[in-house]
This record gives structure tokens, sequence and C-alpha cells, in this order.
């Protein structure tokens, strides 16, 4: 599937909560709305140095946020039924806000 007319973002804080990011992400809630893109604010960062995401979801991470993965701000979880041709991440040195375009191909 490639890029919708629209997209639909959710955005929440989950306050570095492993528990409320899983629960958000596990509970199916989002997919069955339809939803294309999360926005999480504050996300859990695990030991390994990456965050909870569900197979549903692409995980795109700030630029810098291997640098000082405790300090991420933000992750994306882009569905993975947007195909990855119509996205792109913009390179900034940021551990909080980058950018994602996305064209209709």
């Amino acid at each position: 599937m490639g890029l919708k007319n629209k997209i639909s973002i959710w955005q929440q804080n989950v306050n570095k909560s492993p528990t409320c990011q899983h629960n958000l992400l596990s509970s199916n809630k989002l997919t069955s709305m339809n939803i294309d893109v999360i926005a999480l604010q504050e996300p859990a960062i695990i030991n390994t140095s990456r965050s909870i995401a569900a197979r549903e979801w692409i995980s795109v991470y700030p630029t810098l946020h291997l640098n000082n993965p405790k300090k991420t701000q933000l992750l994306l979880l882009i569905q993975v039924q947007i195909s990855m041709d119509s996205w792109n991440q913009l390179v900034k040195a940021s551990t909080g806000l980058d950018s994602t375009t996305c064209t209709k191909r």
C-alpha cells in the first residue's frame, strides 16, 4: 500500500514507561483506528538502546539516538503498510526532533 491522501497521526507522551508504551502498542487499538504514524514523546528505551515496538510498526529513531539513548525525546513509529519508498527521514543533529517527509507515489 502506498501513501494515502491523508495520514492519521497519534501523539502521546508515555513518560518513559515501558508498561504504558507496551499497552499502547500491543492493544491493536491504534491499528483498528487506522493510525498511520505514532509519535511517542519520552519513549521507553530498554537496555539494548532500543525501544518497545510491535511488528506492525517501523521504528524511526532520531539521528543521534545511539550517541545517548536515554536522552531520546521522540520516537516515530510508521505503519508497515506504508511503503518505505514513500517516506524519508531528514537527518538533523538531534536526539529529539527529526523530520520525516512523505510523498505520494
